[in-house]
C-alpha cells in the first residue's frame, strides 16, 4: 500500500495544531504569576480571563487546520458546532438528560427518608407510594 505523503503532511499538522493548541491552552492558567492559592478570588478572575483568550483564539487553530477545500463548503461557524439547526434539540437534550442523571440519587434520598422537606409541604415517599397505589 502506498502512502500519499501530502496525507501524511496533513495528518502530522492536525495533530500538531491538536497538541499546540491544547499546550497553548494549559500554559494561558499558569502565566501568571502569583504567591496567592489557586481558589484565592484574583487568580479565579485571571484564569477566566486566560480561558475567555482561548475561547477567542482556539477558532484561529481550527481555521488553519482545517482542509481548504472543506471551508469552501462548510462555513466556519458550522465547523464550530454554531448553527440554527436542531437546536431545540441541543438546548432541551442535554437538560433533560442532567434531569434524568440527578432524579436517581434524589429517589435513593427519599427512599432512604434523608430527603426531608418541611413536613407540612413535601409529601414522603411512603405516602406518595400509598397515594399512588
Amino acid at each position: 500500500m502506498e502512502w500519499n505523503c501530502n496525507v501524511i503532511f496533513n495528518c502530522l499538522i492536525s495533530i500538531f495544531l491538536c497538541f499546540l493548541l491544547s499546550v497553548t491552552y494549559v500554559g494561558s492558567l499558569y502565566i501568571w504569576k502569583t504567591s496567592q492559592p489557586r481558589d484565592h478570588p484574583a487568580v479565579v478572575k485571571k484564569r477566566f480571563i486566560s480561558v475567555l483568550f482561548m475561547f477567542l483564539i482556539s477558532p484561529l487553530f481550527l481555521y488553519v487546520g482545517t482542509n481548504k477545500s472543506i471551508l469552501g463548503k462548510l462555513s466556519l461557524n458550522v465547523l464550530l458546532g454554531l448553527r440554527t439547526e436542531g437546536l431545540c434539540q441541543a438546548i432541551f437534550l442535554p437538560w433533560f438528560l442532567t434531569m434524568i442523571l440527578f432524579l436517581g440519587p434524589l429517589a435513593m434520598q427519599a427512599c432512604n427518608g434523608y430527603l426531608k422537606c418541611i413536613q407540612s409541604q413535601c409529601i414522603g415517599f411512603q405516602d406518595l407510594m400509598i397515594f399512588c397505589g
